[in-house]
């Protein structure tokens, strides 16, 4: 707990981590970045995550940026094991609601303390360079999910594809130019309309780009 309450978060990076106990004889916390202390949360633990069976929505993700839409943990989430009562449920709905939306890393219940590290929502802004071609724009995806867009509108999810080429929206020819961030699942994609002037290198601008965040990820 003391070590906890001196655990400094770069809020510039990471805007809050949980630590999240096997069952109900340890504890659970969230730290905030913005705020000295720490949270005790009682009613989230594993063994909750287990009978709820969101804990198979985290796992196979361990070690990787990813985002969790309201749909992916509704689908999963059930509340009809007897060994949750109405109090863990509201705590496990609560837990959903916050990182929900968010770009999160979990190690996977490694060392038997689930964590779950929520970055902050201007992470990825930091490492993309700054650009103002018109039609030009950065997009960060894990795997066919897009995690994070420079683009307008609906744009990402007409990126389904997420490799080099041509892609078409609404009668536009968009050009795509792709760098992967190994050893992350994690990939840069430059896009550009077709019709948009080249004013750019586009690979210096995605090595660029690569750079940044990889330095970032290491960091955080």
């Amino acid at each position: 707990m003391n070590k906890l309450e001196t655990l400094r978060l770069s809020s510039y990076m990471v805007d809050a981590v949980y630590f999240i106990g096997a069952n109900v004889n340890q504890l659970s916390y969230r730290k905030q970045a913005a705020s000295p202390g720490v949270e005790e949360l009682p009613n989230l633990h594993m063994e909750l995550l287990h009978h709820s069976k969101l804990e198979n929505v985290f796992l196979p993700d361990r070690d990787q940026l990813i985002v969790y839409t309201e749909e992916d943990l509704m689908r999963r989430f059930r509340t009809d094991s007897e060994l949750l009562s109405s109090a863990d449920i509201a705590g496990l709905q609560r837990f959903m609601k916050e990182i929900q939306g968010r770009v999160v890393m979990t190690n996977g219940n490694a060392n038997g303390v689930f964590i779950v590290i929520v970055l902050e929502d201007g992470f990825f802004g930091r490492a993309i360079p700054e650009q103002d071609v018109a039609g030009s724009f950065f997009s960060v995806a894990n795997g066919e999910r897009i995690l994070w867009s420079t683009a307008p509108g609906p744009f990402p999810a007409y990126v389904p594809e997420l490799s080099e080429g041509e892609t078409i929206t609404e009668g536009t020819t968009y050009r795509h130019a792709v760098k992967e961030l190994s050893p992350f699942r994690l990939s840069v994609i430059h896009t550009v309309r077709e019709y948009g002037p080249y004013r750019f290198d586009t690979e210096l601008l995605l090595k660029m780009a690569g750079i940044s965040l990889l330095t970032l990820l290491f960091h955080c």
